[in-house]
């Protein structure tokens, strides 16, 4: 029994955005506008000259601070750097199939021909805007599939039901907006996810650029990769630790 459990069922629960101190500063965050756009320059200038601002917070003024921060894996960035890759970027969550991963990575270089080898199909990148009950319904269908490839979330799985379902490290919120980047292979009726088929096209950004290209854009700013079985997805019951972690 979780010691937080009825406070959070009751609504009592405090968070962070609860609390209001005395001279306490809030932060405003401008999106991009444009589904995938190189950054060549930031000029906050104007921003900070407005009456009231304390500080604007760019690419430029990080000092030295390590950008990148999550919940489990640390792979996303504080603010973007070179790259926007869809608009209103971040996002919450992502999943792509198994079937379209068609050959593991060995250990070593990754040649542009191991990319093509992994992703062979021209599949392109898609971003949905999902409510937290459709997230809720998307995890249990991905339960019956005993699980695929996901970022940003994590999950149990007990039979053909998901649980414990947690978007950032958080709990989700039925009535909350997230954004899944997602292939439009899945889309467009592909795989075993209904709820992806039903998003209407106003909650639907289909960006151009091919999941193949964004893999190998994220293997040149990392320059290396190590693969971790982090239990972003767990089995309820049995097996030996970590053997039902994926």
């Amino acid at each position: 029994q979780r010691v937080d459990g009825f406070v959070k069922a009751t609504g009592q629960a405090v968070y962070a955005m609860d609390l209001e101190i005395p001279g306490m500063l809030h932060a405003k965050v401008l999106r991009s506008p444009f589904p995938h756009a190189r950054l060549r320059r930031i000029d906050g200038a104007m921003a900070a000259a407005l009456p009231g601002v304390a500080t604007v917070l760019t690419r430029e003024t990080l000092d030295g601070m390590n950008p990148y921060y999550g919940s489990a894996y640390k792979d996303q960035t504080v603010v973007a750097l070179d790259k926007v890759r869809h608009a209103g970027d971040p996002v919450h969550a992502s999943l792509v199939n198994e079937g379209g991963l068609r050959v593991p990575l060995a250990a070593g270089p990754i040649l542009m021909r191991h990319a093509y080898e992994l992703l062979p199909f021209e599949n392109f990148v898609v971003v949905l805007s999902l409510t937290g009950a459709q997230m809720e319904r998307l995890a249990d269908e991905i339960a019956v599939t005993a699980g695929e490839p996901i970022a940003g979330w994590t999950m149990w799985l007990d039979g053909n039901d998901a649980a414990g379902v947690l978007v950032g490290g958080e709990p989700v919120d039925p009535d909350r907006i997230y954004r899944l980047a997602t292939v439009d292979y899945l889309v467009n009726g592909g795989g075993d996810w209904s709820v992806l088929w039903e998003v209407e096209d106003g909650a639907r950004e289909d960006l151009d650029i091919l999941i193949r290209t964004a893999f190998v854009e994220y293997l040149n700013e990392k320059g290396t990769v190590t693969p971790i079985l982090d239990g972003r997805i767990r089995r309820v019951g049995g097996g030996a630790e970590g053997e039902n972690d994926r």
